[in-house]
């Protein structure tokens, strides 16, 4: 006698719909933003529908942006690190910690 530590698990049930756990650059709202007018920076707090780490939630750093753009004309937002208009520069773990972090890198870094 003794305890079983591992045990076989099988469930049959048909999964719909699964997510992916890649953030649709098209399926997404910003939660909190801070903007920076005079030298053009913005972290924003973002919620992508079809992501399921961390509850889809993403901190994000923009740098030298159209400011009008970033909210207003975005149909797409991608969270990755790619070339075009608005990729972000860093990304930071959604948390208060996460966003304190954001915002000095931008005021250290950023502003410099």
């Amino acid at each position: 006698m003794g305890i079983k530590l591992f045990s076989s698990c099988k469930n049959d049930t048909p999964v719909s719909n699964p997510k992916t756990g890649t953030p649709n650059k098209f399926r997404w709202k910003i939660l909190r933003e801070y903007i920076d007018d005079y030298d053009k920076w913005v972290v924003a707090l973002i919620q992508y529908e079809d992501c399921y780490n961390y509850q889809g939630k993403k901190i994000l750093v923009y740098d030298n942006i159209e400011l009008y753009n970033f909210n207003k004309n975005l149909n797409r937002l991608d969270p990755h690190f790619i070339e075009y208009e608005f990729s972000p520069v860093a990304r930071f773990e959604p948390s208060e910690r996460g966003w304190d972090l954001a915002i000095r890198f931008c005021e250290r870094i950023l502003r410099s």
